[in-house]
């Protein structure tokens, strides 16, 4: 049983206790498969304490009404609490979902304990306390600030009953990111096998209104539109990292991104990006005309959100709220575009496809090349470079790559004077495509069991984390990660 409530009456008692955390998970995708718990009573000594703590369980309950949220949600967290005390001096039967408890309990924490630095979070819906806490927070309006020495945010859902292992849990990621991005001591967003939830993708944030500084995408299966908008939510960006796919869903995944996109994007934080990790081989690249034509005859109003949040921040923001009416700052092709001009990078990885824009045969005329000259990979790398490492390259299976790196690896010690390790530029072994066009015509009907299993083997398997319930001792302040599941 969590014996969270206790807990609570020592934070209120004791600031210690309260300062002692450091960490917190909320395990919150999980709340809606458990039942109200199992374990009603407490032994007499305990129960002997929790009356006497009468006065620290009204001072919980004032701490509550003085948060600043509405009048539902405020009652919902009280509700929960009183519910829970009762339950423990057996009173009341306990509730019939754990998910009250659950969210007043991330509330009450969240607003105690002033040193939380790291949060673990499975899902978020702005609708409830805990949506409302965070949402309000992060915008300054409550009538006390807290999470002010959080800095690092990492969405990464379990297993549960609405998702497997290897299968993309559906997650609000703009409402995530609204709800923590603006905080003083924000600095790293992380978000780990999830896709887009149902509604959320007409949510956009403000260019460069947020304060966190490192961004990654690990195993998403997210839209060019919403993994832009979140970029360009920095106001200083030092570290990306994007991979896509490894993972699947019910309804079929066509993981589509633009680089070109990326490119314009990523041309805000040129002065202030150092690391950059594109493991995008999935996106699929546009002719140039072909992002703003999906976008010619949109009605802005319609299609997105600029609700009461993106006012907000708007106040300090910068740029256009969109990405594709941004201007072109350089020859994109398939690719990213040049990174010549980003001055603080030092670290990239990346499909060297992905940077120089595919080949002259898919994206290049005499004509287009008079006005912008021939892409060459050595001159589309910043001289502040000191680490290389490209994805997926294998010599001999593109001679216009190799041509690029060739000539990479003759001009390096010119053009690139910085450069200590370059990876991923040798010899390659066969493509794994050509592989399997052999293997086709051996294909075997019969053996579709096996061939389902080999083909399971290679998608991504989120984390098994032992982050299980937590048993309240009496040397609670001694505690530093707790876990709400």
């Amino acid at each position: 049983m969590l014996r969270l409530y206790p807990y609570f009456c020592g934070c209120i008692e004791d600031p210690v206790v309260a300062a002692s955390l450091k960490t917190l998970v909320v395990r919150n995708c999980t709340w809606t498969d458990f039942r109200g718990t199992s374990e009603r009573t407490v032994s007499n000594d305990e129960e002997t304490a929790l009356r006497e703590r009468e006065a620290t369980h009204q001072a919980l309950l004032t701490h509550v009404r003085g948060l600043g949220l509405s009048e539902p949600s405020t009652e919902s967290v009280i509700a929960a609490l009183q519910n829970r005390r009762h339950t423990l001096l057996d009173e009341e039967p306990p509730a019939k979902s754990h998910g009250p408890f659950a969210t007043a309990a991330a509330v009450v924490l969240l607003s105690l304990c002033p040193n939380i630095k790291t949060i673990h979070i499975d899902t978020l819906s702005h609708e409830g306390a805990l949506g409302e806490f965070l949402l309000m927070n992060n915008h300054n309006l409550l009538p006390s600030q807290h999470l002010q020495h959080l800095s690092s945010v990492i969405c990464c859902p379990e297993e549960s009953d609405q998702h497997g292992e290897r299968q993309y849990a559906d997650v609000a990621v703009p409402d995530i990111t609204r709800s923590f991005h603006r905080l003083p001591s924000i600095r790293s967003l992380s978000f780990v096998g999830v896709m887009l939830e149902n509604g959320s993708h007409k949510t956009f944030l403000a260019p460069a209104a947020g304060t966190f500084t490192r961004l990654s995408f690990e195993h998403v299966d997210l839209t060019t539109v919403q993994i832009a908008s979140i970029i360009r939510a920095s106001s200083r960006l030092e570290g990306l990292s994007i991979s896509l796919g490894g993972m699947y869903q019910l309804l079929g995944s066509s993981v589509h991104i633009n680089p070109k996109t990326l490119g314009k994007c990523l041309h805000q934080h040129r002065t202030t990006l150092r690391v950059l990790d594109l493991d995008i081989e999935a996106a699929t690249a546009s002719e140039p005309e072909e992002e703003e034509d999906m976008f010619k005859d949109v009605n802005l109003d319609d299609s997105f959100e600029f609700d009461r949040w993106f006012h907000l921040e708007e106040t300090v923001s910068v740029g256009r709220p969109l990405t594709f009416p941004m201007y072109d700052t350089r020859w994109y092709g398939g690719g990213i575009g040049s990174l010549r001009d980003f001055e603080a990078l030092t670290r990239l990885t990346i499909q060297p496809a992905k940077l120089i824009g595919g080949d002259e045969a898919m994206w290049g005329t005499d004509l287009i090349f008079a006005f912008h000259g021939r892409p060459r990979l050595v001159d589309m790398l910043p001289p502040s470079l000191e680490y290389l490492c490209f994805y997926g390259y294998k010599r001999g299976k593109s001679a216009w790559l190799d041509e690029h790196v060739d000539e990479l690896m003759m001009e390096k010690a010119e053009k690139l004077p910085k450069l200590r390790e370059i990876v991923g530029c040798g010899d390659g072994e066969d493509s794994d495509e050509e592989d399997d066009e052999d293997d086709e015509d051996e294909w075997d009907p019969s053996d579709q069991e096996h061939l389902w299993e080999e083909d399971d083997e290679r998608f991504w398997a989120r984390p098994r984390q032992a982050l299980g319930w937590v048993e309240v001792e009496a040397d609670a302040s001694a505690m530093s990660t707790l876990s709400i599941r």
